[in-house]
C-alpha cells in the first residue's frame, strides 16, 4: 500500500481478471473454484445471458440469484425503453447518462462484449458528435439486448418454477 496505485479495474468487475490482478500484485497464485454451469436452470443452451458472475458472488443462495436477475431484467426494460425514447432526435444529454448505465447491467450478465460499442455511444452523446449513424449502432445494440433480455425472462422463470 506504501506504493501506491498500480492498476485499476473498470466496472463492472470481472472475476477473473480481478484474481489476475490480485494474484499479480501480492505474487501468490491464486486459483478461481469451478463454476457452475450456467444452463442448470433452463435446462438449455444459453446464447446470450452468462450466469458465471452471479454464480461466483451467490454462494449457491437461489433465492439471491432469483432476486438479482428479476432486478436485472426490470433495469434492463427499463432502460431499453428510455434509450428508444430518447433516440429520436437523439437526446444526447440523457442518452450519455442512461448509456453509461447499461454499460454496467450488460455487462454483467451477457457473454457478447457491448461494452466497447456502448462506450463508443456513451462518448459521442458525451461530445455531442452523436449522429444517425450512432442512431443506428444504437438500435443494432438495442436488438442484440432485446434477445438476451427474452432469454433471461426464460431464466427467471426457471426459477420461479424451481423455487415456488
Amino acid at each position: 500500500m506504501d506504493a501506491g496505485m498500480d492498476n485499476y479495474l473498470t466496472k463492472p468487475i470481472k472475476i477473473d481478471r480481478l484474481v489476475e490482478v490480485v494474484s499479480e500484485l501480492t505474487g501468490y497464485k491464486i486459483e478461481l473454484m469451478a463454476k457452475p454451469n450456467a444452463n442448470v436452470i433452463n435446462n438449455g443452451s444459453s446464447k446470450y445471458i452468462s450466469l458465471d458472475y452471479l454464480y461466483s458472488i451467490s454462494g449457491n443462495n437461489k433465492k439471491f440469484e432469483k432476486e438479482t436477475i428479476a432486478i436485472f431484467v426490470e433495469q434492463l426494460s427499463s432502460k431499453i425503453k428510455d434509450i428508444n425514447n430518447e433516440l429520436m432526435p437523439p437526446n444526447t444529454k440523457k442518452l450519455k447518462f442512461l448509456l453509461h448505465n447499461l454499460k454496467s447491467i450488460v455487462g454483467m450478465f451477457f457473454k457478447e462484449d457491448f461494452i466497447p460499442q456502448i462506450e463508443k455511444l456513451e462518448h459521442a452523446a458525451k461530445t455531442d458528435s452523436f449522429t444517425a449513424i450512432h442512431v443506428n449502432e444504437c438500435k443494432y445494440i438495442i436488438t442484440k439486448i432485446k434477445d438476451g433480455l427474452a432469454e433471461a425472462y426464460l431464466i427467471l422463470e426457471g426459477y420461479q418454477k424451481h423455487n415456488a
